[in-house]
């Protein structure tokens, strides 16, 4: 999906910043990754507090739980969701990202990405919204 967005955005903006977009676009998913790598998927997926997870940045969690397989078999279940949520997440941003070509400066979209990731995106997602109201997930 991103290629398909990447060259949306080319056909819409002129010939000169052609080469600008497709850097904004990489970097915007390189920059967004690593922000919800960082802290994004632990407030989405984190053990419960209030409104959002308090655990799982990095996916540290998992992966230090998992170090010593003892004879478990290892399915990757919570880095196939990781990817997934990712996917989500970056669609979401290159979309606005789109709205957002020829009209601001690079740092501000980068800036704006890099929020959306670990804020925006992972507070609204059902799990947060579902604590937010007060329901159990047990």
């Amino acid at each position: 999906m991103q290629g398909g967005f990447t060259l949306l955005e080319v056909g819409s903006v002129s010939m000169k910043n052609t080469k600008n977009i497709l850097t904004k676009n990489i970097l915007d998913t390189c920059i967004g990754g690593l922000s919800f790598w960082l802290l994004g998927y632990g407030f989405a997926y984190g053990e419960t507090t209030v409104f959002i997870g308090a655990s799982k940045f990095a996916l540290t969690t998992y992966a230090e739980s998992n170090a010593n397989f003892e004879g478990r078999e290892y399915d990757g279940k919570e880095y196939a969701s990781f990817f997934f949520q990712f996917a989500i997440a970056s669609t979401a941003v290159t979309i606005v990202s789109g709205a957002l070509a020829e009209r601001c400066k690079v740092s501000a979209c980068f800036l704006y990405s890099a929020v959306m990731y670990t804020f925006v995106l992972s507070s609204s997602c059902p799990l947060g919204m579902v604590r937010w109201l007060g329901f159990s997930l047990s």
